[in-house]
């Protein structure tokens, strides 16, 4: 078969596709013509939904009950008698073999009766954004698997020491205050601790049945109310980082390659955003000291290096481009720095006497209006009251008329159309949001900026296709390693870091045509973190 395999003539349909290629590629198998995923084609029809998997979509499509593996393994029919019960050798080759072709058999039933989906005139947006922008993706997110990124298992460890220090001191803190010693990671005894033995008012705190809650928004509400908020929080925040990336990344990295070699999802958001997982690396924080730190565990190879190349601004640069806001287009296009034009256009120049508090206050509602951030949690952010919160949106949208119009036009495709859509034309659709649940405003929220988000993912999305095509030229010399929100970190070496530094920008910028321009801000650095 490795002939028809190669053979990019030949189309291939699959189910989770991307698997296939790659077990078949770690046997020395290249796989061509990846040609229809039936997950990736349900996940654009059905963006909310959690369950793409085949035996869910032979269920839903053609009315199939699939035998599961675990229920192949697990039938004493099916095994042996001589061998134990879960072994795959040990299956008879005429009931695996019958499995193995029903889930063939069952993918290119389904993958014709999602084509027919996609092909329908309410879904022509569908099929171009599967075939143009999806499937293209697989391949490039195949080869980043594969790749995979070096990992400073010995800076980790010296860091874990540190951080494990640090909680500690402040564990002993923590119990000096308090008088006595109870599990900090515990949401009730501390709720206990807080409430009820320190006395700390319940005000404004919400309970559940069995406590006062103890989550990092009410304890960021409490701050100043007792010294040993500051603590937990602190706390928490070392704990966080050393269990979920300190110490979990180390026995992630693989003992062949010595590499990190996480796993790349298309069908988990419903904005169409890129997900990752073994380990999670989107959600590695940014912006305090500690998380940058865990960054700089990732590193470059010997004699390579990093180009780390980040979209700026892109989301506003997208509410631009749709909502065709005169004043806000023009401050991308003539350069002007956004946030600090915002400022002006709300508080005036004669007031610029703190610029950097008023660009802080600006940048805060800048990104707020695109994730539909009402006056009572822009109030919470800024410390301010709701009257001066809702005073500032009032000014936002006076000087900004075309982004309140393009907000209310998405309003109208919400209750007349069922939906709203990106630039590409990935739907997002009412119902889907409404019967998941949640209450109304999470769900307005959610469809207010879908739009923005996804077509933020869908041009980061282009970038890595059209940027994969261009580095194959280099060969090993150059390739993307790493994708996180709207950032890629692309692994060269020094020898061709200045044609790769410009190649990089050049394909970022020119991915999409917006009627503002996309810049991007990069850097060469040999770690991730830049230290």
């Amino acid at each position: 078969f490795q002939k028809i395999f190669s053979e990019d003539k030949i189309k291939k349909y699959g189910s989770n596709i991307k698997f296939d290629a790659q077990v078949l590629k770690a046997k020395g198998i290249e796989v061509c013509g990846l040609d229809f995923d039936t997950m990736l084609a349900a996940h654009i029809l059905s963006p909310d939904v959690r369950d793409y998997g085949l035996k869910s979509l032979a269920y839903k499509h053609l009315g199939e009950s699939m035998l599961t593996f675990e229920e192949l393994i697990k039938d004493p029919e099916s095994l042996s008698s001589s061998t134990g019960p879960n072994s795959l050798v040990e299956l008879p080759f005429s009931r695996l073999s019958k499995y193995a072709c029903h889930d063939a058999d069952a993918t290119l039933k389904v993958k014709n009766a999602l084509l027919k989906e996609l092909n329908k005139e309410k879904f022509s947006t569908a099929l171009s954004l599967f075939n143009e922008l999806e499937m293209p993706l697989v391949s490039v997110l195949a080869d980043m698997e594969t790749s995979g990124i070096k990992i400073d298992t010995d800076y980790l460890n010296s860091l874990s020491k540190e951080f494990g220090t640090e909680l500690e001191e402040l564990t002993s803190r923590i119990y000096s205050i308090v008088g006595s010693e109870f599990n900090i990671n515990s949401p009730k005894q501390l709720s206990e601790i807080l409430f009820d033995k320190l006395g700390i008012s319940t005000k404004g705190i919400k309970k559940n049945k069995t406590a006062y809650s103890t989550n990092s928004v009410t304890l960021e509400k409490l701050k100043g109310s007792h010294e040993i908020i500051d603590l937990i929080l602190n706390y928490r925040a070392y704990y966080k980082l050393k269990s979920t990336y300190v110490d979990a990344l180390p026995p992630l990295v693989n003992e062949k390659t010595k590499r990190l070699h996480a796993n790349f999802n298309q069908a988990i958001t419903a904005t169409g955003r890129l997900s990752s997982s073994n380990p999670n690396l989107q959600n590695i924080p940014i912006k305090s000291r500690n998380g940058r730190r865990i960054r700089n565990a990732f590193c470059a190879e010997q004699g390579s290096t990093f180009i780390i190349a980040d979209y700026s601004q892109i989301e506003l640069r997208i509410l631009a481009h749709l909502s065709e806001d005169e004043a806000l287009t023009r401050a991308f296009v003539t350069g002007e720095d956004i946030h600090s034009k915002t400022a002006q256009e709300l508080f005036g120049a004669d007031l610029f006497s703190d610029k950097k508090e008023l660009r802080r206050i600006a940048k805060t509602i800048n990104f707020g209006i695109i994730y539909g951030m009402g006056a009572f949690r822009l109030a919470r952010e800024l410390e301010i009251s709701r009257n001066k919160a809702q005073e500032y949106i009032d000014q936002y949208f006076a000087r900004y008329p075309s982004v309140l119009d393009y907000f209310d036009r998405l309003r109208n495709d919400m209750d007349i159309l069922g939906y709203v859509e990106t630039l590409f034309g990935r739907r997002r659709y009412k119902k889907d949001i409404d019967s998941s649940g949640r209450d109304y405003g999470y769900s307005e929220r959610s469809l207010l900026n879908a739009p923005i988000q996804g077509t933020a993912a869908e041009i980061i999305k282009k970038a890595m296709i059209n940027l994969n095509q261009r580095l194959a030229k280099y060969s090993q010399n150059a390739r993307i390693v790493l994708q996180v929100h709207d950032e890629l970190i692309i692994e060269t070496s020094k020898k061709v870091v200045e044609p790769v530094f410009a190649t990089v920008i050049e394909e970022m910028e020119n991915a999409v045509k917006l009627s503002v321009p996309l810049k991007v801000e990069a850097r060469v650095s040999e770690r991730w973190g830049g230290e």
